[in-house]
């Protein structure tokens, strides 16, 4: 039998990872390395006093996301992501991620426009309050911290 508080934890994970295949990011002014979207969302902040989401147009039928962030030491970094509707193989595997996500959220008794928000709010490098305590209970059921996001 599935634990589903190990389900929980590893699906959560999976969503950060949705944005690995940018990083390892590095300063160009410090030389300070953020190897993944998580470390890179903790420490720095967002640019435009805002979360630092942006969506543009690059192109006929392609938008680009990018997250832009300040380093500490004041350099702007960006992170561009690829459009959303990526048909690819890993474009289906990403989609199918965040609907088991949200059928995890679901199955524990969130509502579904709330379970899209939250993850959507992780997505854009905001934390979401509902995801970190339904992750602090998951991890209490196991015995092991489980990460926020």
């Amino acid at each position: 039998m599935i634990n589903e508080g190990q389900l929980l934890r590893d699906l959560f994970v999976a969503l950060l990872s949705l944005g690995e295949y940018s990083f390892p990011k590095q300063c160009s002014k410090c030389g300070k390395v953020y190897g993944n979207l998580s470390e890179l969302l903790r420490h720095t902040e967002g640019a435009m006093e805002s979360s630092g989401v942006v969506q543009a147009e690059a192109g006929a039928k392609t938008s680009v996301v990018g997250v832009f962030r300040n380093c500490n030491c004041g350099a702007s970094l960006v992170v561009l992501f690829r459009e959303r509707r990526d048909r690819s193989e890993e474009g289906v595997r990403k989609r199918e991620t965040f609907g088991r996500l949200l059928e995890v959220l679901k199955a524990a008794g969130v509502g579904t426009d709330v379970a899209r928000q939250e993850l959507f709010k992780v997505l854009y490098g905001h934390e979401s309050e509902l995801l970190n305590k339904l992750l602090e209970s998951a991890g209490d059921s196991t015995g092991r911290s489980a990460p926020s996001v």
